[in-house]
């Protein structure tokens, strides 16, 4: 008998090692079928009984006078400024007040909400919203060379076409309070 800090003899071979395995997993077969069943059966039904939402996006770009080439050749400098005003537009598209119109104006609310329960159902509301940097390629890493100054606009929600028109909705407003559309 091997002790458990012993290395396998060197007569045993590795056929002989998987034909030990194989008994092992024949032993234990209805443990190893059992698990499998039990796996799959919880998957179906999270999958059936999950609720799906949809994500909806829409990307914005700053562009100067030059047209897009000039955001596009954009220096380290260039980026830096915009890294600070992609964060000043984070803040006002998530922000209650913002949220809070397209909110009532596509009935995101359930009906019958108290004050309090209202608010906690605008916070998840905006949660589901995001704005970030565009990449001009998602497999180069994060350099000034692949990124555009523009940002994307992207909200979740169950309904697809909810989710479509709440972005299309956040950026129109967004541009309009801006004045990016002169």
């Amino acid at each position: 008998m091997l002790s458990p800090g012993s290395a396998i003899p060197a007569e045993q071979t590795a056929m002989v090692a998987v034909r030990e395995y194989a008994l092992i997993a024949a032993r234990n077969r209805w443990v190893i079928v059992g698990a499998i069943t039990l796996s799959l059966t919880l998957a179906w039904g999270y999958y059936l009984l999950a609720t799906k939402y949809f994500q909806s996006q829409t990307m914005i770009v700053a562009e100067e006078r030059g047209g897009i080439n000039t955001v596009i050749n954009a220096g380290a400098e260039a980026g830096d400024r915009f890294e600070q005003r992609l964060f000043l537009i984070q803040r006002q598209i998530i922000n209650r007040d913002f949220m809070d119109e397209i909110a009532k104006e596509f009935n995101l609310f359930p009906s019958g909400l108290t004050e309090e329960e209202q608010r906690t159902a605008l916070i998840e509301i905006m949660n589901m919203a995001r704005v970030e940097r565009v990449k001009m390629d998602p497999a180069v890493a994060l350099s000034p060379q692949s990124l555009v100054e523009g940002f994307v606009v992207s909200f979740m929600h169950e309904d697809p076409a909810t989710a479509m028109q709440v972005t299309a909705r956040i950026a129109d407003k967004f541009i309009h309070e801006n004045n990016l559309g002169a």
